[in-house]
């Protein structure tokens, strides 16, 4: 009768991809940007798809390297299928069981982001858990995009490569001084109390300080200064000299100045 015993197909994921703003920002923002640097990039059709890039001295190419993640999971099979009459059931493990995320760059130029001879390669294997690798943080990005980009310029110096992520939360932090209205309060603190920012501790070469629970670190500090329109610094705590030398001035008396 035309039909197929199978779940229920799915479609794309909607999440706000209509929305104004994000319509705008697509049509105003990120597809300009992209299509401004195609000028110098190679362009694929059915003909040329096979060809091997070799990178040239004398022209600067545009490579872009797509960045995704994708988790597997241990019990994640199919579930529907053609079964025997006479076949009995088999116990079953209870949950997904354990997942495996891959991160990885591709590009149409060079496919999967790796030294030429291999050896080398971008790609993470990530066991998610508490009790596991714990879990993918933006300092896991940010030691994938720089291990990436260490391969970049030591094999494919002659391009131009630009690395594209997704809108993800993991791969929008920040600095943990930066700059951020949400945090400030909006008064002074009373005397004796200042509010500043918490970081994770560093020790002398930039790594994590880690405690006896093995935990992660953390310390106050202030926050980074502002920047005003003529590009001078503008400090958020009094300075050295002030009755309140070193405490939050607050939001109000930082818009007074």
């Amino acid at each position: 009768m035309g039909m197929r015993w199978r779940k229920t197909p799915k479609g794309q994921y909607v999440d706000s991809h209509e929305c104004p703003d994000v319509i705008d920002y697509y049509q105003k923002t990120y597809i300009p940007r992209c299509f401004g640097s195609t000028l110098l990039s190679h362009t694929w059709t059915e003909e040329t798809v096979g060809n091997h890039v070799i990178p040239s001295p004398s022209c600067q190419n545009t490579v872009y390297w797509h960045h995704n993640e994708i988790t597997y999971m241990q019990n994640n099979w199919c579930q529907v299928w053609w079964v025997l009459e006479d076949e009995k059931p088999v116990p079953q493990p209870k949950g997904e069981g354990p997942s495996l995320m891959v991160a990885d760059f591709v590009s149409a130029d060079y496919s999967w982001l790796r030294s030429p001879d291999e050896k080398e390669e971008a790609r993470v294997l990530f066991k998610a858990g508490t009790n596991r690798d714990g879990y993918f943080t933006s300092e896991e990005i940010l030691e994938q995009a720089t291990r990436a980009m260490d391969i970049l310029e030591k094999y494919f110096p002659h391009d131009h490569h630009i690395l594209i992520y997704n809108n993800a939360r993991t791969h929008l932090k920040h600095a943990p001084d930066a700059l951020s209205a949400r945090k400030m309060v909006l008064h002074t603190p009373k005397p004796g109390r200042n509010w500043l920012v918490e970081v994770p501790k560093l020790d002398d070469q930039g790594q994590q300080v880690y405690g006896p629970d093995e935990m992660k670190l953390k310390e106050k500090v202030q926050m980074a200064p502002g920047t005003l329109p003529n590009g001078e610094l503008q400090s958020l705590y009094f300075p050295e000299g002030h009755p309140h030398a070193g405490v939050f001035k607050g939001m109000t008396v930082i818009l007074q100045e």
